[in-house]
């Protein structure tokens, strides 16, 4: 909670907090964009969730040759 019990919102993948919920979905658009090209192939990188009971994984995964480019760890 914020001041004066105002939620912030948390980035999934950076856990950075923000003041609100357009601040927090203009930095994911930005920051960390649904696809990317991939460093190894000529393929796109998507990210996708993995899940375990104690935290949350955001991994970009390329769809042609599996390379993984960059994982975030969350906690929900």
């Amino acid at each position: 909670m914020g001041l004066l019990g105002k939620k912030k919102e948390k980035c999934d993948a950076c856990n950075k907090p923000f003041d609100d919920l357009d601040e927090c979905r203009t930095h994911m658009k930005n920051i960390h964009p649904p696809t990317k090209p991939c460093t190894k192939c000529s393929g796109l990188m998507a990210w996708e969730r993995q899940h375990t009971q104690a935290y949350g994984n955001l991994i970009y995964v390329c769809r042609e040759c599996d390379f993984i480019g960059e994982m975030w760890r969350y906690y929900p």
